[in-house]
C-alpha cells in the first residue's frame, strides 16, 4: 500500500531511519542512553515537501511515480472496497477481520487522495489551483473521519489508549511515544500541520 511511504522522503513508516530513534534503541540488552528522551528532533525533515506555488509543476514532476501509483490505487478502490464489504456480509465467522480490513482500507486510501489533491493544487491555472486547495481541505476532513472510524473498530477488541498509571517502557520508538493509537499517524499529523500553514488563508 502506498500509505506506508506516501509522505516520507525515503523508505516508509516501518523503516529504521523514519523512527523517532534508531532500532538500536529497541534492543532490550543495550544500556539506555542518558537523556535520549529529551532530545529534540524536527520529524518533518523526514517528510516530503509541499508544492512550491511560485514554481508550479515541479512538485508533480518530482513525485510523478507516487502520483502514478495514487491513480492506480484510486482506480482500484471502488472494486476492492465493494469486495471487502461483500466478504464481511457473507462471512459466517470472524466477521471482525473483514470489518477491520475495510476500515483500514478506507483509511489508507486518503493518502493517494491527498497526493492527487496536492497535484491539482500544483497548477499555474488559478481556477485549477483553487479547486485543488478545496480538494485538499476535503481530503483532510475525510482523513479525520476515517481515522475515527478505524479507532472505533479497533477498540471493539483491544485497548487503544494506555490505562491510568500505565508505566511506559524505556524505549523511544514510535509506539512508545504516544499514549494512544495515534503513533500510527504521526507522519500524517505532522504533514497535515505543514499543509495548514501552506494553504492560503489558513494561517
Amino acid at each position: 500500500m502506498l500509505w506506508y511511504e506516501a509522505f516520507f522522503k525515503n523508505g516508509n513508516l516501518l523503516s529504521d531511519e523514519n523512527g523517532l530513534q534508531s532500532v538500536a534503541q529497541l534492543e532490550h540488552w543495550l544500556t539506555t542512553l542518558e537523556g535520549q528522551e529529551r532530545k529534540q528532533f524536527d520529524y518533518t525533515t523526514k517528510l516530503i515537501e509541499l508544492p512550491d506555488l511560485k514554481l508550479t509543476g515541479s512538485w508533480s514532476l518530482k513525485y510523478k511515480d507516487r502520483l502514478d501509483r495514487s491513480v492506480i490505487e484510486m482506480n482500484n478502490y471502488k472494486e476492492i472496497s465493494a469486495k471487502l464489504t461483500e466478504l464481511y456480509n457473507s462471512a459466517k465467522r470472524n466477521r471482525y477481520y473483514w470489518l477491520l480490513s475495510k476500515a483500514l482500507y478506507d483509511f489508507q486510501i486518503t493518502a493517494p487522495r491527498l497526493l492527487l489533491a496536492l497535484k491539482e493544487s500544483d497548477s499555474s491555472d488559478m481556477a485549477t489551483q483553487k479547486a485543488g486547495f478545496e480538494s485538499v481541505k476535503t481530503v483532510m476532513q475525510e482523513f479525520h473521519q476515517r481515522w475515527e472510524n478505524l479507532k472505533s473498530v479497533y477498540c471493539q477488541t483491544r485497548f487503544i489508549s494506555n490505562p491510568p498509571n500505565f508505566v511506559p517502557d524505556r524505549y523511544f520508538h514510535l509506539a512508545s511515544q504516544r499514549e494512544d493509537l495515534s503513533w500510527m499517524i504521526q507522519a500524517e499529523q505532522l504533514y497535515y500541520g505543514m499543509i495548514e500553514k501552506w494553504l492560503p488563508g489558513e494561517h
